[in-house]
């Protein structure tokens, strides 16, 4: 999935999460992204969002992925 499209996913469903598993550099992982005034990327080992970041810089984070599934999720999934 294009990373722009994404971001346009995110922008059209502000404040909800959204599961990505993804492709990068360490092998696959699951990571969770929504918009709230820019991309927010939530952060595992501290159990909070991080952001909002613009789209440019949201872009430079992602580069290294490869979207393989991106879904909508409830707000008690992120964990």
């Amino acid at each position: 999935m294009d990373h722009r499209f994404l971001i346009r996913k995110l922008q059209a469903d502000p404040g909800t999460p959204y599961r990505l598993r993804i492709r990068g550099l360490t092998g696959e992982g699951t990571v969770f992204l929504k918009w709230d005034g820019g991309v927010m990327f939530y952060l595992r080992p501290l159990r909070q969002w991080e952001g909002p970041y613009a789209e440019p810089r949201a872009l430079e984070v992602m580069a290294g992925w490869r979207v393989l599934e991106a879904r909508p999720v409830a707000v008690e999934e992120v964990a």
